[in-house]
């Protein structure tokens, strides 16, 4: 999910948007590491330790097809994950599914640091001090699915396979999601608000499901248009 302060092509910004997208804006902090001590091989792709992904761009196909669940909770899952998270930050992003950088499989992460944003609500299904289940203050949910949503409210949003657009959409306000964490080990977190939007965007993803998606259908038809010139295609 895109955090980029970019205005929306079909409504004008409010001095309440502006006010969000710097709130989000101050937990995005610009930081990453390379190194090639050493290599990996991760769902086929080859790359470095905390190599930074190149994030792909709409209409490719990886984004429209359903991800794998995973089964095998190891180093090289921890690995894409780690990966995932670096080249979100790099990119100015708070959230980010497996798809975008293409790999098909059901994994997603989410910062989760900022005090601008209320916190998950987490229950361990494992038997273990929730706290566990986030790492390194990032939400990670691997086989997430959605049990719970409440209340269709707006959300603004944008994401980083559709580079430089946004728009509005309806989202729910507060869901809860149920999912296992980089260790395999199960849990469920509610989440309101912009949290609550980011987790339907990325499992979304993980469905071949883009926020354009939910765009009315007159929404739709300007969004086709402004593909075509941007991106080359009127079919993302």
């Amino acid at each position: 999910m895109d955090t980029t302060p970019v205005a929306p092509h079909s409504l004008q910004q409010t001095p309440d948007d502006e006010h969000l997208d710097r709130a989000f804006q101050s937990f995005v902090s610009y930081r990453f590491r390379l190194s090639d001590i050493d290599s990996h091989t991760v769902f086929g792709l080859i790359y470095t330790d905390m190599a930074l992904l190149d994030i792909v761009i709409a209409p490719h196909p990886v984004l429209r097809s359903p991800c794998q669940p995973v089964s095998t909770f190891d180093s090289q899952l921890h690995k894409l994950l780690d990966n995932m998270y670096e080249s979100m930050v790099a990119s100015n992003g708070i959230g980010l599914a497996a798809p975008q950088v293409a790999v098909s499989q059901m994994v997603a992460v989410i910062d989760v640091s900022s005090d601008a944003v209320e916190q998950p609500k987490i229950m361990s299904l494992a038997d273990i001090d929730p706290a566990q289940h986030i790492y390194d203050k990032r939400l990670e949910i691997i086989n997430p699915k959605i049990t719970q949503s409440k209340e269709r409210v707006s959300s603004e949003e944008g994401c980083l396979s559709i580079p430089d657009y946004r728009d509005t959409i309806s989202r729910f306000f507060t869901v809860t999601v149920e999912a296992q964490d980089r260790y395999g080990r199960p849990f469920s977190a509610t989440a309101v608000d912009y949290l609550a939007f980011a987790v339907q965007h990325e499992v979304d993803h993980l469905h071949g499901i883009l926020f354009v998606d939910h765009l009315s259908r007159l929404k739709k038809t300007l969004f086709k248009r402004w593909s075509m010139k941007n991106l080359g295609s009127d079919t993302v």
